[in-house]
């Protein structure tokens, strides 16, 4: 009963130091992805509209048009490879659960 209660004991304060930890990397990283989807419908309706104006075929201005949204979502992510983004906090966290996990069995 104890060693049950010791193990949901360390794993709340595993989940607590994690989210202090990582939980404001996690955060910025969703604003970035937000701002880069509504960044990538604003550039998607503007060359929407100016490929109208040059009255291309409909299905080579939609084709245009998600191409320009990707493009702007591939930029979008570019920044966050660049400071070690995402990577290395999984590595992090894998290793930090893995020492705990450790010295959970000694």
């Amino acid at each position: 009963m104890t060693a049950d209660l010791s193990t949901l004991a360390t794993a709340k304060s595993t989940l607590i130091d994690l989210a202090i930890r990582f939980g404001p990397k996690l955060f910025v990283a969703m604003l970035i992805m937000i701002a880069g989807f509504v960044v990538g419908g604003w550039v998607a309706r503007a060359v929407g509209r100016a490929l109208h104006r040059l009255e291309l075929e409909p299905p080579v201005r939609q084709l245009l048009t998600r191409l320009a949204r990707v493009l702007v979502l591939g930029l979008q992510r570019r920044p966050g490879q660049g400071a070690q983004g995402q990577a290395r906090s999984v590595r992090d966290v894998r290793r930090h659960l893995h020492d705990l996990v450790a010295r959970r069995d000694r």
